[in-house]
């Protein structure tokens, strides 16, 4: 899930990331430099991508 917003402090952050650490399901939060570093160089996949019809 990604979530954003424009507006500084706009995101609960610190509750996300103990949100994020109790699910069932191994997860994590990425926030300022963290996701940037993360998404550096990533690239769009649009539907032409889709390859999973062939």
């Amino acid at each position: 899930m990604l979530a954003a917003t424009s507006r500084p402090g706009g995101l609960p952050v610190a509750r996300l990331a103990v949100a994020a650490l109790r699910d069932p399901v191994p997860g994590g939060l990425l926030h300022a430099g963290a996701l940037d570093t993360f998404a550096a160089g990533a690239h769009p996949v649009t539907d032409a991508d889709d390859n999973s019809h062939h």
